[in-house]
């Protein structure tokens, strides 16, 4: 068996799972497998999907992002600009149907499907500087936080474009690492820390603990139910 890495499911029905060694479409009876020696997959550890508002699914696998065709049955790659080497880690679409894949070391880039291209979104980029984003989450007032490995949280503005570093290294001793962020219905913030989860607040800057974790456990993401329960992703 393989380590399950990434789930989702499109509009058609069909759940789609990411694992350290391919990718794999079950439509309720059958698994079908897709890797790079049976298909057009680029790399077979799979780091993330993410199904779009219109319904494509998008895949990051190694370092590249695809793109699933259903008429081929094939992935189409998305090209970064020439001399430039990717290291991919989320996706998120914002309400106007902007595509932003984080990059890790090099900042928030901007995908364009119909010409099959991604473009470094610079403003928000410069303020990252080398910061190694770890995952992106877009929450109910069109603001993108996102979450760095030894850096904290920011917080990104996409109507204003103006960006706040708000979880400084040494903050907390947990949160030299930010591995999440989701939200509650009132739009309270929730922060996964290294091993810690908080709420936000954002009048005051404070943190306060809900639970700890064993510190075994090394925790991933974050996912919140629609009845609010939340969910973590460990391993």
């Amino acid at each position: 068996s393989h380590m399950l890495t990434s789930l989702c499911q499109d509009n058609e029905g069909y759940v789609w799972i990411g694992t350290e060694y391919g990718l794999n479409r079950f439509d309720g009876m059958v698994f079908t497998h897709y890797y790079t020696y049976n298909n057009t997959l680029v790399d077979n550890y799979i780091h993330d999907l993410f199904v779009d508002d219109q319904g494509d699914l998008l895949v990051i696998s190694g370092r590249t992002l695809q793109i699933y065709d259903r008429e081929s049955d094939t992935f189409l790659n998305v090209n970064f600009p020439e001399n430039h080497v990717p290291v991919l880690s989320d996706i998120v679409q914002m309400s106007d149907g902007t595509l932003i894949v984080s990059n890790s070391k090099k900042g928030l880039w901007r995908v364009d499907k119909s010409s099959m291209t991604a473009s470094l979104m610079p403003d928000v980029s410069f303020c990252l500087g080398k910061c190694e984003v770890q995952a992106l989450y877009r929450d109910s007032k069109e603001r993108l936080w996102i979450c760095t490995n030894n850096d904290g949280l920011f917080r990104y503005d996409y109507p204003s474009g103006r960006v706040e570093h708000l979880l400084l290294p040494g903050h907390s001793e947990s949160l030299r690492g930010v591995s999440g962020v989701t939200e509650y219905k009132d739009g309270r913030p929730i922060v996964l820390g290294l091993s810690d989860v908080y709420t936000y607040n954002e009048q005051t800057e404070q943190l306060d603990l809900l639970f700890t974790f064993d510190h075994t456990i090394s925790v991933r993401r974050l996912y919140q139910s629609s009845d609010g329960t939340l969910y973590t992703g460990s391993y």
